[in-house]
């Protein structure tokens, strides 16, 4: 609803995708409007394609791929291939793709952002078309890339400022409202959440720049970089936005949930909300981005990185949405596929984006370990757990893991492997008397 202009892009990228190869980078930085172009493209071209697939990018194009749950291919499933690893599923999944699409199959990969990706030149070679957003400029393909830059038409910018501000501006309040878009540097997300500041609060447009100006000039003092001057005045523009506790919480929860956007019923299930109407008008604000077609929100990125830094002075905040990630797993077993991708994507989300010093970083990441087995990725699995058992002194947990770790390798078809990791186990506690073991140590030791 606030997406205004672009129109000499749209265009642009159009032919650009009809082109050979029918691939194409969007590079600009965090809060440019790359991913809201990107929909307006799907939305305008829809015609143009039979089959049109949004992926939240993460962290590799394997490790995107060969998840199911995020880059599904009807009739084809990990589970179906247990003797596959990661790599082997990933060029089985690329070459089921490739024979049934061509190039009226539009993949978006949001958020490509990283510098370099092994598989890009393997997974570019398919006839589908692609539109990656990145921040990050690519130079290690033959992919053409568009630069998306800052917004300059002055008419332009007043009508996105306008669709979140909403208020009639006498003639010296607009003189003053185009010298503070002429200092956001025509960058759409702080013009929106600008606004948007300015009518909850009614922050007259003369206070909004003087407040902006002197945060400006400490970091120009700094000499802070372009999108770091971005980040401050989003972090200013947060401090000075009255939000409620309540609204705080939803904000810094929402930071632990995929960037491809969650369920705000299932959302609220988690984290133990019920007033739908903060998370309305944080909506409404331009805090959070939501999805009218399937109710889904998620946080900006840029957004998502002032929130992580809240959520740490916070760390309490979340407990409730991590104790009931904790519980979903004691009850997945038979669901439905989708409402076990749903809690998957949750809390893969989680266990990536909470810091190392979280005190539940440890409980999480083991959560999603026993997860990830369950879905029969077993080496995945394996490696998380042994880097948790690093991190662990209790005899318990050392021995659950152990166990896990060899049921994973004789569920995989290496029993010798299995045997060897079931002995280390045993080693801990073959010479522990059984009256110094509790119950649960001597099943372990048992098992």
């Amino acid at each position: 609803s606030s997406f205004v202009g672009r129109k000499k892009e749209l265009q642009e990228i159009h032919v650009k995708l009809q082109e050979n190869p029918n691939k194409l980078f969007l590079v600009g930085m965090g809060g440019i409007g790359k991913s809201e172009l990107t929909k307006s493209y799907c939305d305008i071209y829809r015609d143009c394609y039979d089959i049109m697939l949004w992926v939240s990018f993460d962290t590799s194009l394997k490790k995107t791929i060969v998840n199911d749950f995020a880059f599904p291919i009807h009739g084809l499933e990990r589970g179906d291939y247990p003797d596959d690893d990661d790599h082997t599923y990933f060029l089985r999944k690329l070459r089921v793709l490739n024979e049934i699409t061509d190039k009226r199959v539009l993949i978006v990969l949001d958020n490509f952002d990283v510098f370099e990706d092994e598989d890009l030149d393997r997974f570019c070679k398919g006839n589908y078309s692609v539109l990656f957003t990145t921040r990050y400029r690519e130079v290690c393909n033959d992919i053409p890339e568009m630069e998306i830059k800052e917004i300059t038409d002055e008419n332009e910018l007043m009508e996105l400022f306008q669709t979140e501000y909403k208020k009639n501006l006498d003639d010296m309040a607009l003189e003053q409202v185009k010298v503070l878009l002429n200092t956001l540097n025509g960058h759409p997300l702080s013009i929106r959440l600008v606004a948007s500041a300015m009518k909850s609060n009614r922050i007259s447009p003369e206070k909004m720049l003087a407040l902006l100006n002197d945060g400006s000039e400490e970091l120009k003092k700094k000499n802070a970089k372009a999108v770091d001057m971005i980040l401050g005045r989003l972090k200013q523009v947060f401090s000075m936005s009255s939000l409620s506790e309540e609204e705080k919480n939803i904000l810094k929860n929402l930071v632990l949930m995929p960037l491809r956007g969650i369920d705000v019923e299932i959302f609220y299930e988690l984290c133990g909300f019920d007033d739908y109407d903060l998370i309305d008008g944080l909506i409404q604000k331009s805090w959070i981005v939501h999805d009218s077609a399937n109710d889904a929100v998620h946080l900006h990125p840029l957004i998502a990185d002032v929130m992580a830094e809240e959520l740490e002075k916070d760390a309490s905040c979340c407990d409730t949405l991590l104790y009931s990630l904790g519980e979903e797993i004691k009850v997945l077993s038979g669901k439905s596929f989708d409402i076990k991708r749903r809690y998957f994507e949750c809390f893969a989300s989680a266990s990536k984006k909470l810091s190392n010093s979280h005190p539940k970083k440890w409980d999480v990441m083991w959560g999603y370990a026993k997860m990830i087995f369950e879905l029969s990725w077993y080496d995945e699995a394996m490696e998380i757990i042994r880097e948790l058992l690093k991190e662990t002194a209790d005899l318990t947990n050392q021995l659950t893991m152990i166990n896990k770790i060899s049921h994973g390798y004789c569920l995989s078809g290496r029993s010798k492997e299995g045997i060897e990791e079931a002995k280390k186990g045993l080693k801990l506690v073959e010479n522990i008397p059984l009256e110094n073991l509790t119950n649960e140590q001597r099943e372990q030791r048992w098992n």
